[in-house]
């Protein structure tokens, strides 16, 4: 199973109704074996200020800004487009949050929610994510430990 980081530091660029989310520091992701979400925080520790179920996101992509005007400096910010699974045909509404990650980090943001997005589908994957989190469980079963004995 691939190792990503449990949180991002990120700083909110754009977008989203809630303009107190432009105080969110963090990505944070708890991982778990199905219904994962991303959260945005304050600090690693506060309260949620906002949560995306992986379900709910609709595409992740890269947008690209121009910094400076003598010398142009072309950077990337990461954009989630979301919206809520239940609402069904053109009235879906899509919201996004527009956020800036250290750029060694870009394509591993993508690359763990489309990771996140097949767990939720994929048995084989929520298997590697429950040893991941369980793994002493995991090696006692392995064993043939009854689980009476725990």
């Amino acid at each position: 199973m691939p190792r990503f980081p449990q949180e991002y530091d990120i700083e909110i660029v754009g977008s989203y109704e809630n303009q107190q989310l432009r105080e969110a520091h963090k990505l944070v992701v708890n991982l778990v074996e199905i219904g994962n979400k991303r959260e945005f925080r304050k600090t690693s520790k506060a309260a949620t200020m906002l949560y995306i179920p992986v379900r709910d996101i609709v595409t992740v992509g890269l947008v690209e800004r121009t910094k400076g005007r003598v010398r142009d400096k072309n950077y990337y910010l990461v954009e989630i487009l979301f919206g809520e699974q239940n609402t069904v045909g053109p009235q879906q509404e899509t919201q996004s949050v527009l956020f800036k990650v250290d750029d060694k980090y870009l394509d591993t943001v993508r690359e763990h929610i489309q990771f996140l997005r097949e767990a939720d589908t994929n048995k084989f994957i929520q298997r590697q994510i429950k040893s991941d989190l369980h793994p002493k469980l995991c090696r006692m079963f392995c064993k043939g430990v009854p689980l009476t004995s725990l």
